[in-house]
């Protein structure tokens, strides 16, 4: 079941992919529109099976658009969607943005994020190095 979703989603990422660009300063509005908007039930099984074998209930989409998920860095992603008489619209291409942005990939800058513990040891030795530095 799994490997079909992969190669669904793989196709899918083809596809989209030999779609002309939209321009970077376009509004995220004409973006999906570009795109294709799709409701978020049309959405809701891109993102696979969850708990159960069951798709993703659109409700889910709606707390990705409004909350986000966090990042392992503290930071927050948000379903990209626009809002057509009371009803959020999505695209396949944005769906795949989210899930990309999501992904961790610590060759992006060669480090690891720290742990709580590993945080708090480097804000103890730094303020240490300080101390040190200003009873000089």
């Amino acid at each position: 079941m799994t490997h079909a979703i992969c190669e669904s989603l793989d196709v899918e990422v083809e596809r989209l992919q030999a779609r002309p660009p939209v321009s970077s300063n376009e509004s995220t509005a004409a973006r999906l529109t570009h795109e294709g908007l799709i409701s978020l039930r049309e959405a809701a099984p891109i993102f696979g099976t969850g708990r159960g074998g069951k798709a993703r209930h659109p409700a889910t989409l709606t707390r990705d658009i409004l909350k986000g998920a966090s990042l392992p860095d503290g930071g927050r992603v948000r379903l990209e969607a626009v809002r057509i008489n009371g009803a959020f619209k999505t695209s396949r291409q944005a769906v795949l943005r989210y899930i990309e942005r999501q992904q961790f990939n610590p060759e992006s800058n060669g480090e690891e994020l720290p742990t709580p513990a590993r945080a708090r040891r480097a804000q103890a030795s730094a303020s240490a190095e300080l101390d040190a530095l200003l009873n000089k």
